[in-house]
């Protein structure tokens, strides 16, 4: 197995009587958010208690009932594609210490694509419907997704409540944010590939950014996150070496490519999977409201 990170590795447990989670946990390199500037970011949660959860993954909004994310966070340890009753969806915060029950909603229906494999983690992408329609409101709306794949040297926004540092497991309440750039896939790829000859990154499917100084980059927990370019998600975080580590991107799953599955011609074919997902419990807790 090649020694790359899908980012699904943070666990956080909030529950709603609200003790204070410590240190900082977030997108390496990043800033805190503020209310309403990613009112698309959502984070996906295991339901541990009647009034708790926990966070390990992260998704975007794409449709009243529709969330994006990637396939790993919905196949591995966790398999919310076979038990979606046990996990749930929540938005509309940056700060974990306001989290309500108002902000959470349950799953309907899972859709993984069929391809997706640990092999060489292509085809990590995946479709999540909520119970409910999302509740629009400034805070939480919907964002579009790219038709077209960033050309490199485009900018772009990486954000989620993902760990400051490789193996971390200092949490942090506040959504994270970065800014990062689209590099060339194939010298990308070139990279990755001394690592490991079994990973090719498929420049169709795939692409990868990163911030200049490699001091930017999504990190575990990050994952099934949102990379927004031109006011579009392109990017679903998937995996890289490390974090933020010198000559290795991020890679992200290319939203373009699965246009016509996100319109709608997803899952006729879902198989059963059992895969293995790292994950890190962290431990914080969520405000209840009456």
């Amino acid at each position: 197995m090649f020694p790359f990170r899908p980012l699904t590795c943070l666990l956080v447990i909030l529950q709603f009587s609200g003790i204070q989670p410590d240190g900082q946990l977030r997108i390496i390199g990043g800033y805190d958010a503020h209310l309403g500037e990613f009112p698309y970011q959502v984070f996906l949660a295991l339901k541990t208690g009647k009034h708790s959860i926990s966070i390990f993954c992260g998704g975007t909004i794409i449709g009243n009932r529709t969330v994006l994310t990637a396939a790993h966070c919905v196949l591995g340890d966790a398999n919310v594609f076979e038990h979606p009753d046990k996990f749930c969806i929540g938005g509309g915060i940056t700060d974990l210490h306001n989290i309500s029950i108002s902000h959470v909603y349950g799953i309907k229906k899972v859709i993984p694509h069929p391809k997706y494999t640990t092999k060489n983690l292509e085809y990590d992408i995946a479709v999540i419907k909520v119970k409910e329609k999302f509740l629009f409101n400034e805070n939480l709306r919907p964002v579009t997704w790219s038709k077209s794949t960033p050309a490199d040297n485009t900018s772009c926004t990486v954000s989620g409540w993902g760990v400051q540092e490789f193996n971390s497991s200092q949490p942090s309440s506040k959504l994270k944010a970065a800014q990062v750039t689209i590099v060339n896939v194939n010298e990308c790829s070139k990279n990755y590939s001394v690592i490991s000859h079994s990973l090719i990154i498929n420049p169709k499917s795939m692409f990868c950014a990163a911030d200049q100084s490699f001091s930017k980059d999504a990190c575990q927990g990050d994952s099934g996150g949102p990379l927004v370019c031109n006011g579009t998600v392109a990017g679903v975080v998937s995996f890289g070496y490390k974090c933020a580590h010198p000559s290795f991107p991020g890679v992200y799953t290319n939203v373009a490519y699965f246009d016509k599955r996100l319109r709608g011609n997803v899952g006729s074919n879902l198989k059963h999977y059992y895969l293995t997902t790292l994950f890190l419990p962290i431990f914080v807790q969520m405000i209840y409201n009456n």
